[in-house]
């Protein structure tokens, strides 16, 4: 990502809608006409607040604080992608998982859908798809089978391969 001048960080948040509300209510408790986005501006009032033209949100859980250090800066939706591109896809950040990238993300940084946003990042980030293991099973366990009334009455089958070619072109065994 590009670095960011204080000014084009400020228009970023005024050209998004979200940020820009808040701003407005800040400023003049003006509560913008969706009834939903108002309602969570109302419920989260307390914890944005506009410092030198940027807005701030303070972090759950944490005392309300106007210090720069320990707020988090509020993103527009337009630059959601190039800083988890930076916090996640960066050879320096190390392609961790969710729960990391959310730990990351949340020191400095909000945004509505915020973890949302973070898990479909990561679920779909091209180099943690083809170099990470998956963790789910990919067979069946074994089951027992019934005992069979009598000889030959139930026959298995198991196919190893595909192997090396033999002399006759053959790549796989079977076991009965």
């Amino acid at each position: 990502m590009q670095e960011e001048t204080r000014e084009e960080w400020i228009n970023s948040q005024e050209k998004d809608s979200f940020c820009r509300n808040v701003k407005n209510f800040i400023a003049l408790g003006k509560l913008p006409p969706d009834a939903h986005e108002a309602r969570q501006i109302l419920l989260s009032q307390d914890q944005f607040f506009v410092q030198n033209r940027v807005l701030c949100k303070i972090p759950f859980g944490q005392k309300r604080t106007r210090d720069l250090d320990k707020c988090q800066l509020v993103v527009p939706k337009t630059r959601v992608k190039a800083l988890l591109a930076q916090l996640h896809n960066h050879p320096m950040a190390g392609h961790q998982g969710t729960t990391r990238t959310c730990n990351l993300v949340a020191q400095c940084f909000f945004w509505q859908g915020m973890t949302r946003d973070i898990v479909t990042h990561v679920l779909t980030c091209h180099a943690c798809l083809t170099s990470k293991r998956m963790r789910r099973k990919t067979h069946l366990p074994m089951a027992l089978r019934e005992l069979a009334p009598g000889p030959f009455k139930n026959i298995c089958v198991d196919t190893i391969g595909p192997m090396t070619a033999s002399g006759k072109g053959n790549k796989y065994i079977q076991v009965v």
